[in-house]
């Protein structure tokens, strides 16, 4: 692990569970490059997810479990109307 730990910015408008990668990324205090490393994600990769491009699910998955957590898909307890966007759990 990198002994100089950077604190990145989370954008607003980031996916949701880029956005609970990054925020757990500094509740551990893991910075970019360590993640990329450890993972196997280019670092310009993982910067690009806060604000151009969405994820690949294998490279999250694993950025996750860097963390000690990971992705679960798991049945809705109610069926959404069609114009409801429910990701990253939240009710």
């Amino acid at each position: 692990m990198r002994e100089r730990y950077t604190r990145v910015s989370i954008p607003e408008r980031c996916h949701p569970l880029v956005r609970c990668l990054f925020i757990e990324m500094q509740k551990q205090r893991i910075g970019v490059l360590d993640m990329a490393e450890r993972a196997g994600v280019n670092p310009n990769t993982l910067k690009d997810w806060r604000t151009r491009t969405i994820p690949r699910v294998a490279d999250l998955e694993a950025c996750f479990n860097v963390l000690g957590l990971s992705i679960q898909v798991r049945k809705l307890r109610s069926t959404p109307a069609p114009t409801t966007l429910n990701i990253g759990g939240e009710r």
